[in-house]
C-alpha cells in the first residue's frame, strides 16, 4: 500500500498518454523518470511491460509498473534506496511551480523539500531533484 501511495502522490501531475520509455532502476541508484522537457509521458518502471515480474537483486520493485507525468514535470527514483530493499524513494519538482518536494515508504509520505527560487533555470531544477533532493528522500 504504501508503494502505491508513495507513487501516485509523487506523480500528482499524471496524466495517460503513449508509452515513452522503459526504465529498469539499478537498486540503490538514482534514475530519472521524468525529464521536466518531453512533453508528457508515460514510462514503465522495472521492465518491457507492465506487470512483469522484476527481480533484481536489493530492489523495491517486485512488479513492473507504469508511471505517467506531465510535461514540465521532473521525477526521480530511488529502488532500494540506501541499499534497503524494503524502501522506495521519490524526488520531484515541477519546472513552472516554485518548490521540490521527496518522500519514500519509510512513513509514506511525500512532502515539500525546499522553495525553489523565481527564474530558476529548468536545468538547474533537474540537477538539485537527481542529486540533492533524491539523496535527501533516500534518507527519509
Amino acid at each position: 500500500m504504501n508503494k502505491h501511495l508513495l507513487i501516485a502522490a509523487a506523480l500528482t501531475f499524471s496524466s495517460i498518454q503513449a508509452m515513452a520509455a522503459d526504465i529498469t532502476p539499478t537498486p540503490n541508484s538514482a534514475v530519472l523518470i521524468c525529464d521536466g522537457y518531453t512533453a508528457a509521458q508515460a514510462n514503465t518502471i522495472g521492465g518491457a511491460t507492465v506487470g512483469t515480474p522484476y527481480t533484481a537483486t536489493g530492489s523495491f520493485i517486485k512488479t513492473s509498473f507504469s508511471a505517467s507525468c506531465s510535461s514540465n514535470t521532473i521525477v526521480y527514483a530511488n529502488n532500494g534506496a540506501g541499499g534497503d530493499a524494503t524502501k522506495f524513494a521519490v524526488a520531484s519538482a515541477s519546472v513552472k511551480g516554485n518548490q521540490t518536494y521527496k518522500g519514500s515508504t519509510t512513513g509514506g509520505a511525500i512532502v515539500v523539500d525546499e522553495a525553489i527560487a523565481s527564474g530558476t533555470a529548468a536545468s538547474a531544477i533537474k540537477t538539485k531533484v537527481g542529486t540533492t533532493t533524491i539523496t535527501a528522500a533516500a534518507s527519509l
